[in-house]
Formats: structure tokens, C-alpha cells, sequence
């Protein structure tokens, strides 16, 4: 499913977008009017992209879940939990230094945009729970008690996204014939119908995001990306964001400390105002991202900054061939 690596790469990069516009926008680096519009073009997919980065995860959890509770829950441990410690560390040592308290809290609380990786882990662990109960009823539930929880550390935002975790993982169940259906022009034209006006909302700031009365509305964005996804033909821009879907949790988990030390470099150099200082930004970071990436496919001490790494009987770092090869696809589906 090509399409899946495409959009993700897509989502990623969208939230990589954002950030680099708010960081910006903090450090007083772009001109109020450009400020504005690159804020207002980001917040039309803000209904959409964390929604369908979390349903794309739950597509490969029952494969995932076929291969045992053990392996499932080891897998989750190597390719989800070991980056969100590594990088929180990592950030957490250049905010505060080696401080223990930040440190211990990120097993409760998680730190900065890393939460995106706290949660799937724990969506991973509620899914055993769950595993029994009507995924249908579970969807319906949590979006329920997303509206009806109180606004305490983020549970709202929990229960909403995990109803599209959820949602994943009942279309994975379906994959043909939804695939089927979102490709039908009427399909899309009617998901087009929903989804722009939300988008255009969102870029107003006059939707709440992750509510449940934006949830049939952010399902409908999402199917009009996979329908549309499905009539664009392969191509060099297509293989490019299937390169940073396949590779998403590289460029996922390195950009909030990239951006902050990029921006940082801007502030320290006293750089003016200036519009472009947004593409420039970004553009740093995805060639950044994109070095990274290639070093961690060939380096194994790159490569443990993303999965944890297995001694082998003697100590030593395990190198077998398939773990090297088959890193990127793995991480692409920080979520097999």
C-alpha cells in the first residue's frame, strides 16, 4: 500500500510545516502579514493530519498482533517507546540540562510534540484491552468519552485520537472494498464537498480540534486524501513523500529538537524579519531529516537513536542483514 507511505510522508511533513511556522512566529523571525497567511494556509489540514497519521498506524496492528503478544509488545517497545525516551532525552538534556525530574516525567507526562509516539504506545497496550469488544463500539465509545472527559492532561485529545487508532485498525479489516469505495468520483466529490469548507473553517480558527463533532468531518478529509491518493499516478514527487512515509518516524521524532536549534542559530546571528526564512526553515530541516534517515539505513549507531538496538550472546550490537535492509520499512510502520 503505497498510498499509505505517500500520505503519511505527507502528514509528517505538514506537521513539521506548522512547527516551523510557530517557531518562527515566537522568535519574531517573520513579518506579521506573512506570519498570518503561512499560519492560516497550515490550519487547513490541522482537522486531519495527527487524525489520519494515527488511523495509518492502526492499519498494520492486527498483522502485528498475529505474530504473538510477545513479539507485538517487543516490537512496540524497539520501534515506538525506545525513540520517544531516546529523543525526549535528547531534548530534555538540551532544555534543562542532565535533570533528573523532566526526565522521570516523561513516563507519565509526555514531552513536547513526542506526544504523538507516547500515544500510540499506550493506544498499542489499550488495544489489548480491547481486543474483544466490537471495534465499531470501541470508535463510538471513545469519541463519546472524548467529548465528555474533563480537560485534563490532554484526555480529550487522548479518547478522540484513539477512536482514529481504532478506526485503522476496523478498515484494516476491509481494506479492498474500502479502497473501493473511496476511489468512486462521487465518493470523492461528496468527501470534497465535507472537507474543504472544514479546512477553510480551520484556517479561521473557528473548528475545535479533536472534538467529537469535527470527527465525522476529519473522516471525511481523510477519505478524500485515500481516494485522491489512488487516482494519482507514480511519479518522482510521489516516490519523494513515499520516501519520508517510509522513513516518517525519522523525520517525526528529530524535528522539534532540529527546529529549536535551527531557530536558535537564526535568533543567536540576529537575522531580520524576512518571509522567506519560512521555506528555508523547513527546507533545512526535510534535506536534515533526509541525511539522517540515509545514515541511520547504514550506520547502526545512527540506527539505535530509532530502534532499540539487540545484543547478540556475546554483547555485541546484532547485525543481522535483515534488520539493516529492512529498517526503513520497519520504521515506516513504527506500527508492524
Amino acid at each position: 500500500m503505497t498510498w499509505v507511505d505517500s500520505l503519511r510522508g505527507i502528514a509528517v511533513l505538514l506537521v513539521v510545516s506548522t512547527h516551523s511556522v510557530s517557531l518562527l512566529m515566537g522568535a519574531h523571525l517573520l513579518p506579521n502579514d506573512v506570519a498570518t497567511v503561512a499560519l492560516e494556509a497550515n490550519r487547513l489540514f490541522w482537522p486531519f493530519r495527527m487524525p489520519a497519521l494515527m488511523l495509518f498506524s492502526g492499519l498494520f496492528v492486527i498483522r502485528s498482533f498475529q505474530k504473538g503478544i510477545g513479539r507485538y509488545l517487543s516490537g512496540k517497545l524497539r520501534y515506538v517507546a525506545w525513540p520517544y525516551l531516546v529523543w525526549s532525552f535528547l531534548m530534555i538534556l538540551r532544555a534543562t540540562g542532565w535533570d533528573i525530574a523532566p526526565m522521570l516525567s516523561i513516563i507519565w507526562r509526555p514531552y513536547s510534540s513526542l506526544w504523538f509516539l507516547y500515544y500510540l504506545v499506550a493506544f498499542y497496550v489499550l488495544f489489548l484491552i480491547v481486543t474483544k469488544i466490537p471495534t465499531p463500539l470501541v470508535i463510538a465509545a471513545s469519541l463519546v468519552a472524548s467529548f465528555l472527559a474533563p480537560s485534563v492532561a490532554s484526555l480529550p485529545r487522548f479518547l478522540y485520537l484513539f477512536a482514529f487508532f481504532m478506526a485503522g485498525i476496523w478498515i484494516s479489516q476491509h481494506v479492498s472494498a474500502t479502497l473501493i469505495i473511496l476511489k468512486k468520483p462521487t465518493v470523492i466529490i461528496g468527501a470534497f464537498l465535507i472537507a474543504a469548507p472544514t479546512a477553510l473553517a480551520a484556517s479561521q480558527n473557528l473548528l475545535p480540534l479533536y472534538d467529537v463533532r469535527v470527527a465525522p468531518l476529519a473522516f471525511a478529509g481523510i477519505a478524500l486524501a485515500v481516494g485522491l491518493a489512488q487516482w494519482i499516478p507514480q511519479g518522482r514527487i510521489s516516490h519523494l513523500f513515499e520516501y519520508v512515509g517510509r522513513h516518517s518516524l525519522v523525520y517525526y521524532v528529530v524535528h522539534p529538537l532540529a527546529l529549536i536549534i535551527l531557530t536558535g542559530v537564526l535568533i543567536r546571528s540576529d537575522a531580520e524579519q524576512h518571509a522567506l526564512w519560512y521555506p528555508i526553515l523547513f527546507a533545512t530541516y526535510v534535506m536534515l531529516a533526509t541525511l539522517i534517515s540515509v545514515a541511520s539505513d547504514r550506520s547502526k549507531l545512527v540506527n539505535a537513536l530509532f530502534i532499540m538496538p539487540v545484543l547478540s550472546r556475546n554483547g555485541a550490537v546484532a547485525d543481522d542483514g535483515k534488520r539493516r535492509k529492512a529498517s526503513a520499512r520497519l520504521r515506516s510502520k513504527a506500527t508492524d
